[in-house]
């Protein structure tokens, strides 16, 4: 059974045990019943927004007084007029849906610059990351500027909105200098910390269907709230029942599983901080956290580290499945001393 990944895949330290398959059958019954308590009709779909960070599929940088030269593999890119020295990126947007509303290329600086760089479309989205100044794609030739000026170790952007247009797939940019000056930035090969950065922002405005209203001779009463009772806190007491006000419109459910990662996680694109903000603009009513919460073995100092200030913001309406990464190899699942509610 596969569920939604919100990192890269890090399994290969696997110091706990695999769940069970039982485990997630009960967890597929519980959640079919879930469903049909829901509602018996299609939920309206709410306008929405959401923001997603591409890194490059490739990039390199081309120097004309080094025409027959590649550097594809390297840790920097680079900018400058004379020589003619310029960079490629190639990101894949094939996966994006809805409406593309903003769309921000940010760059690691290894160097100051008062000038900057622009940004211009490549039509060719085919070129490897060995090509020389000689095999170099052509570059369009308008294009938007970056903000400037920009200090070393910062991250410098440009709007590329207006480049963005038509199909998605594969699109193609290049970054050429604005003066004499070489700067140098960080390639993907640097790293994820520092490694380029396409921020895509999209809206789905189909709107919600209008209610039909159909008059009625008989009076219908008024919901009111019902107490529903809360387990007893841990060693013993008395359940406090609280009082569940109707919601007034359709629930919205946001599930997931294998969500934050550790620093002892390895090989991994530890992206808890962006789907945490997509959960939190998706505003649910409640958030199914599908086990393997947080990595590698769920520990509370990983937990206040990585998931707290994330997914941890909507920690009062999340209810927690246990994973195999939520044991240690000798200890109970310290899910319960993160205390996220059962």
């Amino acid at each position: 059974m596969a569920y939604p990944r919100t990192t890269a895949d890090h399994r290969a330290a696997r110091p706990c045990p695999r769940r069970s398959a039982g485990r997630w059958i009960l967890l597929a019954i519980i959640l079919t019943g879930l469903s049909l308590a829901i509602s018996a009709t299609p939920l309206p779909r709410r306008a929405t927004a959401a923001t997603i960070s591409l890194t490059p599929v490739a990039d390199t940088y081309v120097d004309g007084g080094r025409s027959n030269s590649s550097f594809g593999t390297g840790t920097k890119l680079r900018t400058d007029i004379s020589p003619d020295v310029r960079s490629y990126l190639r990101f894949d947007l094939s996966g994006i849906g809805g409406t593309i509303t903003n769309v921000t290329l940010r760059v690691w600086a290894n160097s100051a610059s008062a000038s900057g760089y622009q940004v211009r479309p490549v039509s060719d989205t085919s070129w490897s990351e060995s090509i020389t100044y000689t095999s170099a794609p052509q570059v369009g030739s308008s294009g938007v500027g970056s903000l400037a000026p920009f200090a070393a170790g910062s991250w410098t952007q440009a709007d590329l909105t207006s480049l963005v247009t038509g199909a998605r797939g594969l699109r193609s940019f290049a970054m050429v200098g604005e003066s004499t000056q070489a700067i140098s930035y960080a390639s993907r090969e640097s790293g994820v910390t520092t490694a380029p950065q396409l921020i895509v922002t999209t809206s789905d405005e189909t709107p919600s269907p209008t209610p039909t209203v159909t008059p009625s001779s008989t009076p219908t009463a008024t919901p009111t709230p019902t107490a529903t009772p809360t387990l007893p806190p841990p060693g013993g007491g008395t359940p406090v029942p609280t009082a569940t006000p109707p919601l007034g419109h359709d629930p919205i459910v946001i599930a997931a599983g294998d969500i934050a990662c550790s620093a002892r996680s390895t090989g991994a694109a530890c992206d808890e901080g962006a789907t945490s903000d997509l959960l939190v603009d998706g505003n649910p009513d409640a958030v199914l956290a599908l086990g393997d919460i947080q990595y590698e073995c769920g520990e509370l100092s990983d937990f206040m580290a990585n998931y707290d200030p994330t997914w941890g913001r909507v920690k009062s309406i999340t209810r927690p499945v246990v994973g195999n990464h939520e044991y240690t190899t000798s200890q109970n699942p310290t899910n319960s001393c993160y205390n996220l509610p059962a």
